[in-house]
């Protein structure tokens, strides 16, 4: 077993259990999956207007409601966050949360493709793992979203004590960073997003990352976004990159290298 492989059976369970329905929680309203990677609902008062919306396992058999797809309560432009602030959909928040949640859906399409790379070698490999690294990293991002959504100005020290985001995951990123690394050829050149389906994506993933990072910047110069969930987010961007280098390897595509003064080709038809 490669190091690779050793650091994904050792890495931490970034995992959240849900009950009551047997929707995915990756298939939830945007909303519905910030709320429930909060926990928020676990404990949800029996006249809040949002009570359909239960996480918990522990009701008993029949008293549990199915969660409403929608709400009606943003028809007028406005949401609430963590915070129990509401604020329009345009704010500085919930544009950090689009893009968060752009970003994870795109790991989600991206590790499709990882995925049908491991099932050729019948899910074993650094393939393999790379699948179950994603799915972590997708895991990490609700928590993400939870601290975004829970601005430091406004919410209660309870609400931030819960969505404090681990400042450990980022270092984590950077061990499998370097270990996927060591086991590709040097850069020599810029190059450009190629190298087979599962590493464009990646490579597009990558790029929402960046613009999760520049949606994040604001809130955490205004400090309202702990610092530990940008570092996160920032080095998430360079773990894609790698990520994408090391399936084009593995996978033995080509990785198209830039090259200057190209852009001229006449086409003829």
């Amino acid at each position: 077993m490669s190091r690779f492989g050793m650091l994904i059976q050792a890495r931490p369970v970034m995992s959240l259990v849900f009950g009551g329905g047997s929707r995915a929680p990756h298939l939830w309203p945007a909303n519905m999956r910030i709320r429930a990677a909060m926990g928020s609902f676990l404990a949800i008062n029996k006249n809040s207007p949002e009570k359909h919306y239960s996480t918990s396992g522990d009701e008993k058999k029949g008293d549990s409601k199915r969660f409403k797809i929608y709400t009606r309560t943003g028809d007028k432009g406005n949401s609430m966050l963590f915070s129990g602030e509401r604020r329009p959909k345009d704010d500085i928040v919930f544009e950090a949360l689009g893009a968060n949640d752009e970003l994870t859906s795109a790991i989600g399409v991206a590790r499709e493709y990882v995925l049908d790379i491991s099932e050729k070698h019948n899910g074993e490999g650094d393939v393999g793992n790379l699948c179950a690294v994603l799915e972590d990293i997708q895991c990490a991002l609700q928590e993400v979203s939870s601290c975004i959504a829970t601005p430091r100005s406004t919410a209660s020290d309870k609400r931030v004590e819960k969505t404090r985001f681990d400042g450990t995951k980022a270092a984590l990123l950077e061990e499998w960073i370097d270990e996927m690394d060591q086991s590709l050829p040097p850069l020599t050149a810029f190059i450009l997003p190629s190298g087979g389906k599962a590493a464009s994506h990646l490579h597009v993933a990558r790029t929402i990352c960046r613009r999760a990072e520049r949606r994040i910047v604001p809130l955490m110069r205004s400090e309202d976004v702990e610092m530990e969930a940008y570092v996160y987010i920032n080095r998430l961007s360079d773990f894609l990159f790698a990520a994408a280098r090391f399936v084009a390897v593995k996978e033995g595509k080509r990785t198209v290298a830039y090259k200057a003064g190209r852009g001229k080709i006449a086409l003829r038809f």
